[in-house]
């Protein structure tokens, strides 16, 4: 049992991975006359072997020549002929087909359908083979000899071609029927996948070019089950962000009312009016922060491709932005603890992008970080990427403002569609966010 394990364990690694229906075609063409082929000789030699043997038996000329010999009785006799109507007798023995006829009178040949020389016909003796027959001018001898079997040997022959024919034909036309029936299955999977069942999976058998479109068809079926789950996602994602962000947009809002009604009640107290004013202002600022997050995730999700344009080393790329954000941050009261190292690979990315990433994050850490504890900026490299981390403790009592988080979610997309991608780790105290860049060398 082993062996034959190993055995069809060989013959599956050995099949080809691809193989032409042309060349299934021939095979099977080949398989088919090979039966008809071996069938044929089997049972030509089968029934030839028989026929044989039933010829062999005893008296069995004697037997088909005494029906002949009544046969030309009664011709003779129903047409009154004569030794000598060698014409009439010649229509007769033709007809026949496989007989050879001699016709003695006192001893003599008169009628010879034997292709034999009369002369030599008469020196033999034919005695046990006469038969006698009465003619018109009289009785005489006939002698009658024939290839019985001729006839069916060839009924035979031809019976064996013929189921031999069938044999060939039948083989051919299972195998189409077998491709046939494939390619009805595949067409009542593509039915099925039309219906909008994309869980359906389409099996594929064999090595054929029907095999391999059912490869394909099934690729492309978990492909488009795959963008609809990211469409589904990118939706389910899209609602929650609006929710999200309408209850953002709803509290400043109405403060902005709140404050504008009490500027409306009591409008002669300028130093109310101006604290009030100064937070209408701050109000409108982050509903202006709010819409400028909102109009940036719609257009990132617009976008479908980018332009990888600014490649060079980590250094190239990012150390005057890492700079200016290091200056921006320190002037807003903040520590900064920059920890690069040296890389050797190289980045590719889309600049308006790393613009919009760099004052993402910049603005997530001026509104959530706590002052009080530096802001860590790391970098480093492995085979497939060159990361950038930014690290930073969290207030005791974060911020409101932009609670949503719909700037992480575009820094996300951001990175994704330049390849590359971004983790978030937030902890009770820590935030941590990891910008990954995929390396070009």
């Amino acid at each position: 049992m082993k062996i034959l394990k190993n055995f069809k364990s060989w013959l599956k690694k050995s099949r080809p991975k691809s193989k032409s229906i042309y060349v299934e075609l021939l095979l099977l063409l080949l398989l088919a006359f090979g039966l008809a082929i071996g069938f044929f000789l089997a049972a030509y030699n089968l029934s030839s072997n028989y026929l044989d043997k039933y010829y062999s038996q005893i008296h069995y000329e004697t037997k088909e020549s005494k029906h002949y010999a009544a046969r030309l009785q009664k011709y003779i006799t129903q047409n009154n002929l004569q030794t000598t109507d060698k014409k009439d007798l010649d229509k007769w023995v033709l007809k026949q087909g496989i007989l050879m006829v001699v016709i003695y009178k006192n001893d003599k040949v008169v009628y010879n359908r034997s292709g034999v020389a009369a002369s030599s016909l008469e020196e033999e003796d034919l005695t046990s083979k006469d038969f006698q027959m009465t003619f018109a001018d009289g009785k005489a001898a006939v002698y009658i000899e024939g290839i019985y079997p001729y006839r069916l040997y060839d009924l035979a022959f031809f019976t064996v071609i013929i189921l031999s024919f069938i044999l060939f034909f039948s083989v051919v036309m299972l195998g189409i029927r077998y491709q046939i029936k494939k390619i009805q299955k595949l067409s009542q999977d593509i039915m099925v996948l039309e219906a909008g069942d994309l869980d359906y999976e389409i099996k594929t058998k064999g090595y054929d070019e029907i095999a391999t479109l059912a490869t394909g068809l099934n690729e492309m079926r978990l492909s488009l089950k795959e963008q609809f789950k990211q469409k589904d996602e990118l939706m389910d994602a899209n609602a929650k962000m609006v929710t999200s962000l309408s209850h953002d947009i709803r509290t400043p809002l109405t403060s902005i009312m709140l404050y504008t009604e009490i500027l409306k009640a009591d409008p002669k107290d300028e130093e109310k009016r101006q604290a009030y004013l100064a937070k209408i202002a701050q109000k409108t600022q982050q509903l202006k922060t709010m819409s400028d997050r909102l109009f940036e995730y719609s257009l990132v999700n617009i976008e479908q491709d980018v332009e990888l344009e600014k490649k060079g080393s980590f250094k190239e790329v990012f150390y005057d932005r890492l700079s200016d954000m290091s200056g921006y941050l320190f002037q807003q009261g903040f520590t900064v603890e920059p920890q690069f190292t040296a890389t050797k690979g190289q980045v590719a990315v889309h600049e308006t992008y790393i613009t919009r990433i760099m004052d993402n994050l910049t603005s997530n850490i001026v509104k959530y970080a706590d002052q009080n504890k530096p802001v860590k900026i790391l970098t480093g490299e492995n085979q497939q990427y060159i990361w950038l981390l930014f690290e930073n403790k969290s207030q005791n009592k974060p911020s409101k403002i932009d609670s949503n988080q719909i700037g992480l979610e575009n820094v996300k997309k951001m990175m994704r569609k330049m390849g590359g991608g971004c983790d978030i780790q937030a902890q009770t105290d820590l935030f941590t966010v990891i910008l990954k860049f995929k390396r070009i060398k």
